[in-house]
C-alpha cells in the first residue's frame, strides 16, 4: 500500500526478484483492460483519467477473478489493492474462501512533493511495459529507448494530486484497520529505491523471526 508514485511497483519487484512470488497489480490489470478497450475497462476510464478511485465492485471482482488462478499457490504480492476499507473487508473474504493467510501489509510512505517530482519524470516502454524513472537514480532508462517513451496520461501534476486526495480520503482508513490488527510494516520511501528496499527486506525478517 502507498500513495500513486510511492514506489509501490518497484518494491513488489525487487520483492518478486528476491522471493519468487507473483506480483499482481490492479493499476497494472486496469489500464490493460483499457488499453484492449474490454466492458471493464471502458467503465473504468474516467475514473482513472480523472485521478479517481476505481468504484470497489470493479476491482473487487477484477481481483476475486484474478485469485482464482492456480499460479497463485506460491505466494503473491498485492500492488494496489486493498485500497478502501471495503476493499480491506472484501479481501477478508476472499482470503477465507480460498484458504490464504495474509502475513504483512507494506505501506509506503512517501511526501506528496515527492510523489508530483517522481509522477512528472515517470515514463513507460510500450514495447515491454517496463516503467522508468528520469528522476530517479537507478530507475533512469537507457539511452536508446528514450525516444520511444510514453507519458502516462494519469501522471499529470493535476491528476496527481487529484489521486493524492482520493487517496488519503479512502485509503488512510484502511491503513488503520490493518494498523489497528497488527499487520502492519511501516516503511520510508523517499530514499532511494535500493535503500528503501534494503530497509523493508530488514523488517520483513523481524516479521518472520516474530511468527
Amino acid at each position: 500500500m502507498g500513495a500513486p508514485g510511492s514506489g509501490k511497483g518497484t518494491q513488489a519487484e525487487f520483492l518478486v526478484g528476491q522471493f519468487g512470488m507473483l506480483h499482481i497489480s490492479t493499476g497494472e490489470m486496469l489500464r490493460d483492460a483499457i488499453d484492449r478497450r474490454t466492458d471493464l475497462g471502458e467503465l473504468v476510464k474516467p475514473y482513472m483519467k480523472n485521478g479517481h478511485l476505481v468504484p470497489d465492485h470493479h476491482v473487487i471482482s477484477l481481483v476475486e477473478d484474478r485469485l482464482s488462478q492456480s499460479d497463485i499457490e506460491a505466494g503473491f504480492i498485492l500492488d494496489g489493492f486493498p485500497r478502501t476499507l471495503h476493499q480491506v473487508f472484501a479481501m477478508d473474504g476472499l482470503m477465507q474462501g480460498q484458504g490464504l493467510t495474509l502475513d504483512g501489509v507494506i505501506v509506503i510512505d512517501v511526501s506528496e512533493e515527492t510523489v508530483v517530482e517522481r509522477a512528472s519524470g515517470r515514463r513507460v516502454d510500450p514495447e515491454t511495459t517496463k516503467v522508468y524513472n528520469l528522476n530517479i537514480k537507478g530507475e533512469r532508462p537507457p539511452a536508446h529507448i528514450l525516444n520511444r517513451l510514453e507519458k502516462r496520461d494519469d501522471d499529470s501534476e493535476e491528476i496527481i494530486r487529484q489521486r493524492m486526495a482520493s487517496y488519503h480520503q479512502e485509503t488512510d482508513p484502511a491503513v488503520e484497520e490493518y494498523a489497528r490488527r497488527g499487520h502492519l510494516i511501516r516503511i520510508d520511501g523517499s530514499a532511494l529505491p535500493d535503500t528503501v528496499f534494503e530497509e523493508l527486506c530488514r523488517r520483513l525478517e523481524s516479521v518472520e523471526q516474530g511468527s
